[in-house]
């Protein structure tokens, strides 16, 4: 089970890793476009400018919409893994409620023979101290006069 908490917290910090790599390409995405609009506001912004601030922007959305696929399969995989452990530990549960009443028949049993046991041994002792009259399950004694 620690195998797969481990795997678990591997891909909750994949997920965070992911989550910032978006947020810095979001982050480029504004910076461009601030940038952008400060040199077109001073008529400085050559057509070229433009083709090559055009293609960023759609290589950094082209990068988002990777970093989106692989953060939903990361979910998906984080909630798999979190599934299999809850899994792990109801199976866990099961088998310490299974062991605990197997000890406890075990218990029983060994009480039962002690019991049967000391009975047996009280009997013998009864026998040997002269007490010839067994005590019938009624409490009538059953001596044959």
């Amino acid at each position: 089970m620690e195998k797969q908490a481990r795997k678990l917290a591997e891909a909750q910090m994949k997920l965070k890793a992911i989550e910032k790599d978006i947020l810095d390409i979001m982050k480029e995405q504004r910076t461009e476009v601030t940038r952008l609009q400060q040199v077109s506001s001073g008529d400085k912004i050559t057509q070229q400018m433009m083709l090559l601030s055009d293609g960023y922007r759609a290589e950094l959305k082209r990068r988002l919409n990777r970093k989106k696929h692989e953060l939903r399969d990361c979910e998906n995989r984080m909630r798999e893994e979190r599934e299999k452990l809850i899994e792990k530990e109801k199976r866990r549960q099961v088998m310490e409620k299974v062991r605990e009443k197997d000890l406890e028949a075990f218990a029983e049993e060994q009480r039962k023979d002690e019991t049967k046991l000391m009975d047996e041994m009280s009997s013998v002792l009864w026998q040997r101290m002269g007490g010839d009259d067994p005590v019938e399950p009624d409490g009538s004694a059953t001596g044959e006069d």
